[in-house]
């Protein structure tokens, strides 16, 4: 039975509380998504033909690799999902974020939800962990076969090829640690968004 109170639909508040600075915002943001669209069009367009790639990656391993991703990603996301339609939301709806989230949408729900936020630290853990540790060997090959290179300037150029990779996957990892692996989701706050 739904109440007048019960909520159903959540409202994502951004950066709302900065009203004035929304129009800087908006521009700060649409520079810096072009940049990253421009950034990425020109490594796809120069490491588009790296040494060994099109002896290690057949259709077969691009296919599973693809497989991979898809199946567990679907698993991960249906979990998710189950854990938020099986809670009940009341009071507010208004979620101080730029994207709805599990753990920031848990925070309403009227149950106890150590359960979920245990089962989000652990989706999490997975998400960021498993391939990070292939991340990790595969830059051990890396810097394995680089280190055999004989000359000082080849080696500087292998290594000046991998540091625009190395520094996205720092990037993106620590980012997403500091928003997915918290235990508790009333730890979320407005710092969460900067």
């Amino acid at each position: 039975m739904v109440t007048s109170s019960q909520v159903s639909k959540f409202l994502l508040l951004g950066f709302s509380s900065f009203s004035e600075l929304q129009p800087v915002l908006f521009v700060l943001f649409l520079c810096l998504y072009l940049i990253i669209l421009c950034s990425n069009l020109t490594i796809f367009s120069i490491i588009c033909q790296p040494l060994h790639y099109l002896i290690l990656m057949t259709w077969r391993v691009c296919g599973q690799l693809a497989s991979t991703c898809i199946v567990s990603g679907f698993l991960i996301s249906l979990v998710g999902t189950i854990l938020v339609f099986s809670l009940h939301f009341y009071g507010s709806n208004k979620v101080k974020h730029y994207f709805c989230d599990i753990s920031l949408v848990i925070q309403f729900a009227c149950a106890e939800t150590n359960v979920n936020e245990l089962v989000i630290f652990i989706c999490g853990i997975l998400v960021l962990v498993v391939p990070l540790i292939f991340t990790c060997m595969s830059y051990g090959f890396i810097v394995h076969t680089i280190l055999k290179i004989p000359t000082n300037e080849g080696k500087w150029k292998a290594f000046s090829t991998c540091a625009s990779h190395l520094i996205v996957v720092i990037v993106h990892y620590g980012c997403a640690s500091s928003v997915y692996v918290q235990f508790s989701a009333k730890y979320s706050s407005s710092k969460d968004r900067l």
